[in-house]
């Protein structure tokens, strides 16, 4: 099982972003499922059917100081992630609750 410091170092490589990149898979609350792509700034959450959106990590502005978030330039998406779980906010609303990590080979995200 890798690091969250190794899969920071292959993502600033290269060796896993673009088309080469391998998102964690995350199952949801209501059988919703989503892969996201972790960089050591940036996230891609990936949709199904297709859709994407690429985040950038920032300041938690509430909650206990451990999660770690990543929006969007105009604030209305946000994906808040802590250990194994995820949850993403979109214009205020939770969109994808209680979302956990489906594959034990992923590392806590940090």
């Amino acid at each position: 099982q890798m690091t969250p410091e190794q899969v920071v170092d292959e993502n600033v490589e290269g060796t896993r972003l673009a088309g080469d990149a391998i998102p964690v898979p995350y199952a949801c609350a209501d059988g919703k499922t989503l892969g996201i792509i972790y960089d050591e700034s940036y996230a891609e959450v990936q949709f199904p059917g297709g859709a994407s959106v690429g985040l950038i990590r920032g300041d938690v502005a509430g909650g206990t100081g451990e999660e770690v978030v990543f929006g969007n330039a105009d604030g209305t998406v946000e994906l808040w992630v802590h250990e194994f779980s995820a949850f993403i906010k979109e214009n205020g609303i939770e969109t994808y609750s209680a979302c956990r990590v489906t594959d034990a080979a992923y590392p806590v995200v940090q």
